[in-house]
């Protein structure tokens, strides 16, 4: 029989799946949200059309780049640490990017959202594996994908 929680608990185990898939939309959230923005975008930055896909194309590098580094660093440093730190950065580089002059600088933008990215989408699911077991986590996990 496995002990009551008490109320802290509950409402913690109730929360912490909720914050957990917001923290991991963020990476396929970010590949998406340009989309509508393209034709004033290529219009501001004096690109054609070809030029602009590069800010999907350096996103997804990056983000692909990164993830395999997000697990073990999220290991050495902490969860909390690297999900944290990975939030900070992408919004800075979220500014950076609306604030972009040119399309080199959207890309540096992006390219460092890319790489902060995946640390809430990697570590979180790392999260879910470390606070429940079984069946539990077999079930939150699977209605992230």
């Amino acid at each position: 029989m496995t002990p009551a929680l008490d109320p802290r608990s509950r409402r913690v185990l109730v929360a912490l799946p909720i914050v957990l898939a917001m923290l991991s939309m963020i990476g396929p959230f970010s590949i998406d949200t340009p989309f509508p923005a393209f034709d004033e975008m290529r219009v501001a930055l004096r690109v054609d059309s070809d030029q602009l896909q590069l800010v999907v194309t350096a996103y997804m590098l990056a983000f692909a780049a990164m993830s395999i580094f997000h697990g073990p660093l999220s290991d050495a440093l902490g969860r909390r640490p690297v999900i944290l730190g990975s939030i900070a950065v992408y919004v800075v580089a979220s500014i950076g990017c609306a604030l972009a002059p040119s399309l080199g600088w959207l890309l540096v933008g992006r390219v460092v959202q890319g790489l902060s990215a995946g640390g809430s989408t990697i570590v979180s699911r790392t999260v879910i594996r470390d606070v429940f077991d079984g069946p539990q986590a077999q079930r939150l996990m699977s209605r992230w994908r």
